[in-house]
């Protein structure tokens, strides 16, 4: 059996000898001159089986390539990291209820991200924003639904007529419970507390007469033809005659619109062209003058002028 190995004792140690130091020391240069030259050979393998390895990824790249483009695609489509689990909704006007298109979008929640595009996102927000202008669909992967919201600007107060001649309010209740009658930019009628319409926006003063069914919010009311008639007939007032317009009437079912002057009213339809209409206003003024009239200048028909 072998013992176990031992420090020999300090009286058998012999004193080293001076040819013998450098004995050991030539010998110990040598090994070290040997593992320097070991190292420099195994660098060499090293590089050699580098560029043979790169040479033969060269070769195989294209299937190498086609082997990660499926690997890709399989996570993509099939991978759960994908799917949707957050929807941010970017508001440009306060009127949009964040909190109510989030919950009509609640269907998307699970959906594959990548195949989500506007046309499954559109129908779910007729409901909750039913003016809506513009809708911008982003993806922010791997699991958030970006949507930023643009609403109809709103152009205008409403106030209703009733046939008896009774003029609905444009803004109804006090505090938190008021609420708005306002025209969009595309001739929606909308209802919202005055206090989510920007500021700017709803000044004019819109009345609604000689409508066969009464106006339900949420339903186009005027033509964009009307409204637009109706800015041009106020801009050429102002700036060829000078007139301050105080009350607009808009005449659903004949089709025409009243413009109320500090002086009188003046009538138009959208049959006859708004030059000419303007021009019989012109003709007024020169043979009549603006004293003759003290309620209205009828300017709808084409032969002559009528006047109270």
């Amino acid at each position: 059996m072998l013992k176990s190995p031992k420090r020999l004792p300090a009286r058998y140690n012999r004193r080293v000898q001076t040819n013998t130091r450098d004995l050991v020391r030539k010998r110990h240069g040598r090994q070290r001159q040997y593992a320097k030259q070991r190292w420099i050979r195994g660098a060499r393998r090293l590089r050699d089986r580098w560029i043979k390895g790169w040479m033969v990824a060269v070769r195989f790249s294209p299937w190498i390539a086609l082997g990660m483009a499926l690997v890709f695609a399989g996570v993509a489509i099939f991978s759960p990291l994908f799917q949707v689990r957050e929807i941010r909704v970017i508001r440009s006007d306060r009127r949009v209820d964040v909190e109510q298109v989030q919950q009509s979008l609640s269907p998307l929640f699970g959906e594959h991200l990548l195949f989500l595009t506007q046309k499954n996102v559109l129908p779910l927000l007729e409901s909750p924003v039913p003016d809506l202008r513009k809708a911008t669909v982003d993806k922010c992967y791997p699991s958030t639904l970006v949507l930023r919201l643009e609403l109809q600007p709103v152009v205008a107060l409403l106030e209703i007529v009733d046939p008896t001649g009774t003029v609905s309010p444009a803004v109804t209740g006090t505090g938190s419970d008021a609420l708005g009658d306002y025209l969009t930019s595309d001739g929606m009628y909308v209802t919202y507390p005055p206090a989510l319409v920007q500021t700017g926006t709803g000044t004019a003063v819109v009345r609604i007469v000689d409508w066969g069914v009464r106006p339900e919010p949420w339903k186009h009311l005027l033509d964009i033809s009307v409204l637009e008639r109706v800015a041009q007939a106020e801009q050429m007032l102002r700036t060829q005659f000078g007139e301050t317009i105080n009350q607009r009437a808009v005449y659903l079912r004949s089709r025409e619109f009243h413009l109320q002057t500090s002086k009188h009213s003046l009538w138009f339809d959208m049959r006859s062209p708004l030059a000419q209409q303007i021009e019989r206003y012109r003709l007024f003024l020169q043979s009549a003058g603006a004293a003759a009239a003290t309620r209205y200048v009828d300017l709808r028909l084409h032969d002559r002028i009528v006047y109270r």
